[in-house]
């Protein structure tokens, strides 16, 4: 069994497809793609809410955030083991422990919604919106300590980069350590592994890949790859099936019919045929004195192939010519 994690983080305005905005309409089913998924009706398992800017605004209370920061929110697709059977608890199951595996690899307090769709094909998928914070302790002007919260998308992270230092180190040609969008994907992929081995599941051991080529297609560019694939078979299925079926009624309808028409045509190549016998062998003889005597049997041996041929041709149209003979549904030379 293999499970996988992969993360981005979502602007808070905008339209594209990394935006909060886009992630609402879809869990929401109001976009294009999410209804082109759909395969059943089945209403999605959730925590928290699916109005998510109202559920980030509510955790983002009294929290400060780096006025730098561009993409406030996280988004994490966990994908839970294939072989898992499905149905109301297991699904329950994994929206929880999506949930809590997120919460405690980014200090407890991080997730304010997450998602479980039942209406499409893959069922072991959860969605997880989240803004990691934590507390932070300064001194104010009187020299008393003040607590406030902030909010973080990549100091988790960092630390979780550290606590997997080895391994990226490891996966990096020069043998250095980063913090990249990356080297995050393998700390949490570890952190992800080692959290369902402890909640009991057999997983396969992992296999680390050698670069940084992705490798998970987005759901709608494999979804397309897999109908191509599958349109493309079926396609050609049945193309096979209809030739046969084309073959079959051509030989069992019209072989009869066409049997007048082939022995005449038999006896136009026949003669033909021995007409070519007696031109190739006058050039033949002809061709007084040639280069050498070898090349001389080269030729003959070359013209006793192709009468061979032709002889055997005339033979087998012969055959077929004869009614009294029958014929094969399924004739070949």
């Amino acid at each position: 069994m293999t499970a996988m994690i992969r993360a981005n983080s979502l602007t808070l305005g905008g339209l594209g497809p990394k935006s909060f905005s886009s992630m609402e309409k879809h869990g929401k089913r109001l976009d294009g793609s999410s209804q082109r998924r759909r395969i059943r009706e089945a209403e999605p398992l959730v925590y928290g809410s699916l109005d998510l800017r109202d559920a980030y605004n509510r955790h983002m209370t009294g929290v400060r955030t780096n006025r730098s920061l561009k993409r406030p929110i996280m988004h994490a697709i966990i994908k839970f083991p294939l072989d898992l059977h499905i149905n109301s608890t297991s699904e329950q199951r994994m929206l929880d422990h999506a949930v809590r595996f997120i919460n405690q690899t980014h200090g407890g307090k991080a997730v304010f919604a997450g998602r479980l769709d039942r209406d499409e094909q893959g069922q072991h998928i959860v969605d997880v919106f989240y803004a990691p914070k934590y507390e932070k302790l300064t001194k104010n002007r009187q020299g008393k300590q003040v607590r406030t919260w902030w909010m973080s998308t990549t100091k988790h992270c960092k630390a979780l980069c550290t606590k997997h230092r080895s391994e990226i180190e490891n996966r990096n040609d020069q043998k250095k350590f980063t913090t990249g969008p990356r080297q995050i994907g393998i700390a949490l992929q570890a952190e992800l592994y080692a959290y369902l081995k402890a909640a009991g599941l057999d997983l396969t051991p992992r296999k680390p890949k050698n670069g940084p080529r992705p490798d998970r297609q987005e759901i709608e560019a494999y979804k397309a790859t897999k109908d191509a694939e599958e349109k493309a078979f079926m396609t050609r299925a049945k193309a096979e099936q209809d030739a046969a079926a084309i073959r079959e009624s051509a030989w069992a309808e019209g072989f009869a019919a066409g049997v007048v028409e082939a022995s005449a045509e038999v006896h136009r190549l026949s003669g033909d045929i021995e007409s070519l016998r007696k031109a190739l062998w006058t050039f033949i003889s002809k061709q007084s004195p040639l280069p050498s005597r070898k090349q001389a049997e080269e030729l003959k041996r070359k013209a006793s192939e192709l009468l061979y041929k032709l002889d055997a041709i005339a033979e087998r149209l012969d055959d077929m010519s004869a009614p009294e003979d029958g014929y094969n549904s399924n004739p070949s030379f």
